[in-house]
């Protein structure tokens, strides 16, 4: 089982609960991030390279934050699924906003709002997963329990579920980057 801390079948990642408001959107600072790149990193006595995020906000670079490497393609469908939603979420946006009352209007209200409850939880995903890194240090292989539970999460469209829902189901509790997860999430 992965971590020590689930081994009581309790989470890291909340349920989705509500929305993204409006206001929250609007004001939300949505911040870029590049394809992982590597850096040289040089101590005493060698060099190596080093899987790097680069966040940008409003075309200024923020710094670098370490990404071990057997997480990148997690990292990178996170920030696809963060950008589709949010073009998602404004594009419904406007559409309701050009509609008149009727159930054209209610059905695209109900999308709008799944679609934006959805954009909450992997904006909290991902900033749960940046504290996790932060708190790593640049550790080669550090424990991540949040990301493995997102990337589990996400994979079999648990992001709904209960924590008590979620607690029955066995495979919740395994590493995604085992080789036997890896063969089961390829064929589900």
């Amino acid at each position: 089982m992965w971590p020590r801390e689930l081994d009581d079948r309790s989470f890291h990642l909340r349920q989705i609960k509500d929305t993204i408001e409006e206001d929250e959107f609007d004001e939300y600072p949505f911040l870029i991030f590049e394809q992982p790149s590597r850096i040289s990193v040089v101590n005493d006595t060698y060099k190596y390279a080093v899987p790097v995020l680069s966040p940008y906000k409003d075309d200024h670079l923020l710094g670098y934050l370490a990404l071990p490497g057997q997480y990148q393609a997690h990292w990178v469908d996170l920030c696809y699924l963060i950008v589709y939603h949010r073009n998602a979420y404004s594009t419904l946006r406007k559409a309701i906003e050009q509609l008149g009352d009727g159930e054209a209007k209610d059905v695209l209200s109900q999308n709008f709002s799944s679609v934006g409850a959805i954009l909450k939880y992997l904006l909290y995903a991902r900033g749960m997963i940046i504290e996790e890194l932060l708190a790593a240090k640049g550790l080669v292989n550090p424990a991540l329990p949040r990301f493995k539970e997102f990337t589990i999460k996400n994979r079999f469209d648990y992001i709904w579920d209960s924590d008590k829902v979620l607690g029955s189901r066995d495979h919740i509790f395994k590493d995604p980057l085992s080789d036997d997860m890896k063969k089961i999430m390829r064929m589900s």
